[in-house]
């Protein structure tokens, strides 16, 4: 799996729920740290 972005990364994870994920800290639209603590919701993946 991929994404684009950190926005597309968050709803890969939340969907597809994978046992591990290799995460870019500078990703564009949301960034990698964003996408570890669930996005602007909070609720961390």
């Amino acid at each position: 799996m991929s994404a684009e972005n950190g926005l597309e990364g968050l709803d890969l994870i939340i969907r597809e729920k994978p046992v591990a994920a290799v995460i870019d800290f500078m990703l564009p639209v949301l960034s990698g740290i964003d996408v570890c603590r669930g996005g602007q919701g909070g609720r961390g993946v």
